[in-house]
């Protein structure tokens, strides 16, 4: 690490500490996307009913959401560290959470907007973070559905459906059912949009 801070131009130790810990050097300033994602999304979330009074910060939502990428520190394991083990997972749960209840908004907004693409988007990054949420992948595939991508539609179908029978083993619910019949509908008569998106599922902040 030393190596790294020196070839990027550092003279200072990048690290401070006795014989028994070790630290950052405290006059070094350290940004952490996954901080900032969830100190931010923390204020939305906590203000989100008096922001949509005044309008919602889209813009800086739209931001938070773009540095994330996935899970934090998926590969990172200590071993004979049960309690560093058991923190890191409560960081994941707690900033994933953060994260669906931002982007499930903004999933919310670009529907009510007629912006299939941009809610495309989003869906497919709330199913990749919960590819269980039913009601996740249901406006995944209504938003394919709106821009008339029948065939994408009924493969994206295929895919919840082999993911909840292999890994839940369950069965699709009554309402992506009946949403396999429109895409069936859609793709034999070519007509588009055949479903008219559910405005109670926006998941405003609380």
């Amino acid at each position: 690490i030393r190596k790294s801070f020196a070839e990027a131009g550092w003279q200072e130790d990048p690290f401070s500490g006795t014989r028994e810990s070790v630290r950052l050097n405290p006059a070094f300033v350290v940004c952490v996307d996954s901080q900032e994602i969830e100190n931010q999304l923390t204020s939305l979330v906590r203000n989100g009913h008096s922001l949509n009074e005044r309008g919602y910060p889209v813009r800086r939502l739209i931001r938070l959401l773009s540095l994330y990428r996935g899970q934090l520190l998926p590969s990172l394991s200590l071993d004979d560290s049960c309690a560093f083990d058991e923190w890191l997972t409560m960081k994941r749960e707690d900033l994933d959470r953060l994260v669906v209840e931002g982007a499930a908004w903004l999933l919310g907004y670009h529907e009510q907007r007629g912006d299939w693409s941009a809610a495309r988007s989003v869906a497919e990054m709330l199913t990749r973070i919960s590819p269980w949420d039913e009601d996740f992948q249901y406006h995944l595939i209504l938003s394919m559905l709106h821009l008339k991508l029948g065939n994408v539609a009924r493969s994206q179908y295929r895919v919840v459906e082999r993911y909840l029978k292999e890994e839940l083993e369950v069965e699709p619910g009554k309402k992506l059912m009946q949403l396999s019949k429109e895409i069936d509908r859609c793709i034999h008569e070519n007509k588009y949009p055949a479903v008219t998106p559910r405005k109670e599922l926006a998941l405003p902040l609380h």
